[in-house]
């Protein structure tokens, strides 16, 4: 969240006369091995969003959800399209 936190306001701040009601990242996830990083690509999403009847002047809720891809005991995994992923490396 540090370093995503900052990216969104740069992108809120350029557009300003706009109203986001969703927003949808691809993340990558790093998993740390023994002496090691693995970063699995696209392997976690980052979803904040309202109800899309938002308007500017109304207080509305914010929605967060936060899903990764990955299981990292298991020696292959589903990605997001639900092709099979090795998992080998991370999963021992």
């Amino acid at each position: 969240m540090i370093e995503i936190i900052p990216e969104l306001e740069k992108i809120f701040i350029s557009h300003v006369n706009c109203l986001f009601t969703k927003v949808n990242l691809e993340l990558n996830t790093i998993v740390l091995e023994q002496n090691k990083e693995l970063i699995l690509p696209e392997s976690a999403e980052l979803y904040i969003g309202t109800e899309s009847s938002s308007s500017l002047d109304t207080e509305v809720d914010l929605f967060v959800s936060y899903s990764t891809f990955i299981d990292v005991w298991l020696s292959k995994t589903l990605d997001r399209n639900q092709n099979q992923r090795d998992n080998t490396s991370p999963s021992q």
